[in-house]
Order: C-alpha cells, then sequence, then structure tokens
C-alpha cells in the first residue's frame, strides 16, 4: 500500500532535473509525469532556457546553424547571467519566481501552494542553484541526477544532434566543469542528488528506477534499499569519520554485493594510525 499525503496544501512538488549534455531525459520526464497521475497530480515542466533564460536574452535565433551553436548559446547566457547579478543561484531564483506566480491567492491574498501541483525544473547547472532550492522548498525539492554513459552521450549529440565528435566532446567537458566560477558545474552538483536515474537501451529499467523513485516520495514502506544505494550510504558515512575538513571523502570497495572494505582520505597521526576523538 502507498501513502498519499492528506494535506493536499501541503502536496507541492518541486523536482528538480540535473543531466549531463547529451543525456535524453525525455523517457525519465514523461515517466515521471505518468507516475504522478496516479496521485492525481497536475504536472509543469519548466525549462529554464525557455521560461528564465528567455527573460534575459537579446540574441536567441528562431533557426540555429546546429545544435552545437544553440546549446552553446544558453550556457554562455546563462554564464552572463550569473555574472552579472554577480548570484549563481540567480536562474532558481527565476524558477521560484514562476511557482509563486501560479500559485492561488487565498481570503487575504496570500499565495498558497497548488494542490496536488508538482514542477519538474529542467535543469540545474551549479551547486549554487541545489542549495537555494533546498533552503526555500525543504523537503518539497529533490533533485533527480539523471545520465547516460560518455560513449551514449557523444554517440547522441553526433547521430541525433549532427554534431562533429570534436563539439560533442568539447560541450561534455564544458558542461562538467568550467573554470569560470559563474559557468556550468554539472559534476560538483550532480553529486548533490537524492536519486540517480542512469539511461540505457533498456526502457524498461528506466521505468523502474522512476516508478521506484515516485513510490518512495510517496512513503511506500516495503521498499528496502538496493546493494548500490547501502553501499554510497557507507561510503558517505565514512567520509565522516575524516579529520581532513576540506575535503571529506569515503569509498567503499565491493564485489558480488558484498562489502569489503570501507575507508576515507585521512590525516596521518605522527608515529602512524590516526586521529580519532578521545
Amino acid at each position: 500500500m502507498i501513502c498519499i499525503p492528506r494535506n493536499d496544501n501541503d502536496s507541492e512538488l518541486i523536482l528538480g532535473l540535473i543531466a549531463t549534455v547529451g543525456t535524453e531525459t525525455g523517457e525519465v520526464i514523461k515517466d515521471i509525469k505518468a507516475q504522478l497521475a496516479f496521485f492525481h497530480y497536475d504536472v509543469e515542466e519548466i525549462i529554464v532556457s525557455e521560461k528564465i533564460i528567455s527573460q534575459f536574452e537579446t540574441g536567441a535565433s528562431a533557426e540555429w546553424p546546429s545544435e552545437y551553436d544553440r546549446v552553446s548559446y544558453y550556457m554562455d547566457m546563462g554564464n552572463k547571467i550569473r555574472q552579472d547579478t554577480n548570484d549563481n543561484s540567480i536562474l532558481m531564483k527565476g524558477v521560484a519566481r514562476h511557482i509563486y506566480l501560479k500559485r492561488e491567492k487565498d481570503a487575504n491574498n496570500h499565495p498558497q501552494p497548488r494542490k496536488r501541483t508538482a514542477y519538474i525544473v529542467k535543469s540545474l547547472k551549479h551547486p549554487d542553484e541545489v542549495d537555494f532550492m533546498r533552503d526555500t522548498y525543504g523537503d518539497g525539492f529533490h533533485l533527480i541526477g539523471v545520465t547516460s554513459s560518455n560513449e551514449r552521450r557523444i554517440s547522441y549529440l553526433t547521430d541525433r544532434k549532427r554534431l562533429s565528435e570534436e563539439q560533442a566532446k568539447s560541450l561534455l567537458a564544458r558542461d562538467a566543469d568550467e573554470d569560470l566560477k559563474q559557468g556550468q558545474h554539472t559534476r560538483d552538483a550532480f553529486q548533490h542528488a537524492d536519486y540517480f536515474v542512469n539511461i540505457t537501451e533498456d526502457v524498461d529499467l528506466t521505468y523502474n528506477s522512476v516508478s521506484r523513485l515516485i513510490d518512495l516520495l510517496f512513503g511506500d514502506p516495503f521498499i528496502s534499499p538496493s546493494f548500490d544505494e547501502y553501499a554510497m550510504f557507507m561510503a558517505y558515512a565514512s567520509s565522516l569519520r575524516s579529520a581532513d575538513l576540506s575535503r571529506q571523502i569515503g569509498a567503499v570497495i565491493a564485489n558480488n554485493n558484498e562489502i569489503l572494505s570501507m575507508g576515507a582520505n585521512d590525516c596521518p597521526k605522527s608515529g602512524g594510525g590516526l586521529y580519532w576523538q578521545c
């Protein structure tokens, strides 16, 4: 049995998608909408480039020479907006305003969350954007990381979007981590995701992953962690014991669904061993 939230006024959901360039998110979004429809949710997709960046843009073209030019343009615009405002979360503030204006007002003219409404935000690109959404929506915000293999992403960009291999690799590298502070930092933000979906040729696997996510959000009491989730949790727990506060990293070595060893980066103790709290 799946538990549905009893208070409709508390049922607004914000699902942030963070996806690497070249990842086909269409199937994931379609599956999310289908699953949320089961819980009687109205779903609105907020594409940041269309809803937010378009309010700032001056040089957008109705017909782009290539997909490379289109993606590069919106990357440049996102960077420029963050630089001009000196705010790396500014695009998500635009998303929050969009959601705010969608809300109905009560008798005192105060905006109230729309009943059974979910917003899919596509897509986040910077850790500061994630922090802002968490601070703003609390438990109502969930970040979903969507990715696929490097080979599949390059193939998607070259075969379906007609980019050269050099252009495809250039976009992937830029999207992952730009030198610019206000630039694209998908790799860093991706690590903050609450749930991960890996796109493969198996569409049923994608559907099952999304279905599991939605069931978890609505409190299905019979879902236990997968081994990968458990191993990641143990790696995170290991990182907390590290005395290297500059970059706490935990790791787990596993084989055939068995954890063989756990560890973390740490400051070595004079004379051998590690530092522990007395």
